[in-house]
């Protein structure tokens, strides 16, 4: 399908020498082409104005009032850079844009590429040129514009959530590697307990022993502190950043609850266990517990094995969650699942689930036909098979007749085919315009 004129003039001429028809002059296939195409559009604006309730037609309208600066404008302000307030800016023009509804039920007919040069169309115009076309054409560009920036804005919500978290991650792996900085010295004393409490102990231990370990460990601050500092240095040297995480995201905690809500998050799965534990962080958005009961068919496959042993915590045969380590890790899950395209975006330009563009298994079976009799193929898959079996065999004895022959193909000892790059013929070329000179 094509809407520019220049492409559409070009498919009309290729069809044209396919057919072996004369070529008229060229103005003349340009004016067809500009007539029938400005006939085209102007039965898809009335349609679609004939589908907008009046409701609609009328807020369509006020856009483009004159004031200080139309709402028109409002419609092309570009996402800012990835701060919390930006952010929340972004969710209230979300927010704005949806209070609209969906275009989808007056635009259903229209196929992407018209879409995208409505949509730009209206971009290009400023209120005072829009308010110069007819009611239908205007009504109708808005509506594509509208739609195009619904599903814009939230691809730019997304591409601000993952930079949210992605800075996030970034201050925790930085704080972390800060503490290892600052516990340097501590790490060292504790080797040097370890150290003295394995000498004094030696090859073989003694119950005599025992007062010397003791004042080892009295000597470095005592039981509770020597104790407390080992699970420090735990906690540092073993890589995993997510309990410094937690603090680096509280600021920007409730923007990205709200962005998850605000969104319709899916799976193309039936069981998906990542949307399962979101819908059940969204029902504990607003609560303050230390430790959440996990329930029903709730389980944390999908998370590292690593953040599972910080998140998770068993007791009286009960599974808990850590609160705040199972929502930072959740954030973080749901951002890397939207970029490997596990999970989808409802009415997005570029996380939807791209299954949902393809033929339905029944339009495809309606379409065998005409595409096995455009290739050559037979209609059923046991034909099609002998078909390319014996087409293969065929080939297969020609190149074997024409081996010897075949400079490019080597067969060595052991039976393994190899093919040569074709040497370039210099003289080829010459000679052959010198013929068709001659």
């Amino acid at each position: 399908v094509h809407n520019y004129p220049s492409d559409i003039i070009n498919q009309l001429l290729e069809e044209l020498i396919k057919k072996k028809f004369e070529l008229p002059a060229y103005s003349h296939i340009d004016r067809l082409v500009q007539t029938t195409r400005s006939q085209i559009n102007e039965t898809i604006f009335d349609t679609v104005y004939q589908k907008l309730p009046d409701k609609l037609k009328k807020k369509f309208n006020a856009l483009i009032k004159s004031s200080p600066r139309t709402a028109f404008n409002r419609l092309k302000e570009l996402p800012k850079s990835a701060t919390v307030n930006h952010f929340k800016e972004l969710i209230q023009y979300h927010e704005w844009l949806m209070s609209f509804g969906s275009m989808k039920e007056y635009l259903v007919d229209i196929t992407e590429i018209k879409l995208k040069h409505f949509a730009g169309e209206a971009k290009s115009l400023d209120a005072s040129d829009m308010r110069e076309l007819n009611e239908a054409k205007r009504c109708t560009l808005i509506a594509c514009f509208i739609d195009h920036r619904q599903k814009y804005t939230k691809n730019d919500l997304v591409v601000m959530y993952n930079k949210t978290l992605a800075k996030v991650d970034k201050k925790s792996a930085d704080k972390l590697k800060e503490l290892r900085e600052k516990n340097k010295e501590k790490t060292h004393d504790l080797l040097v307990l370890l150290r003295d409490i394995v000498t004094t102990a030696g090859k073989k231990f003694s119950a005599s022993k025992t007062k010397l370990l003791r004042k080892h460990i009295t000597d470095h601050g005592g039981h509770d502190v020597v104790l407390a500092d080992c699970e420090d240095a735990i906690a540092y040297y073993a890589n995993n950043a997510l309990p410094l995480a937690w603090q680096a995201c509280r600021g920007s905690r409730s923007v990205l609850f709200s962005l998850l809500k605000t969104l319709d998050i899916y799976s193309n799965r039936k069981q998906d266990t990542l949307v399962l534990a979101k819908n059940f962080l969204l029902a504990h958005a607003h609560s303050k517990k230390e430790f959440l009961e996990l329930t029903g068919d709730i389980h944390l496959s999908f998370m590292p094995q690593a953040w599972q042993k910080l998140v998770l915590h068993k007791e009286n045969k009960k599974i808990y969650v850590v609160r705040r380590y199972f929502e930072v890790s959740m954030l973080m899950c749901i951002s890397k699942a939207i970029e490997s395209n596990d999970l989808h975006i409802r009415d997005s330009a570029s996380y939807t689930d791209f299954s949902d563009h393809l033929l339905s298994f029944e339009e495809c079976e309606k379409r065998i036909p005409d595409y096995c009799g455009a290739v050559g193929l037979a209609q059923t898959g046991k034909t099609a098979r002998q078909g390319l079996c014996q087409a293969l065999t065929d080939k297969a004895a020609i190149i074997d007749k024409r081996y010897p022959k075949i400079k490019e193909l080597v067969i060595d000892e052991d039976g393994v085919p190899t093919l040569k790059k074709r040497p370039k013929d210099k003289n080829t070329a010459p000679s052959k315009l010198q013929e068709i000179i001659e």
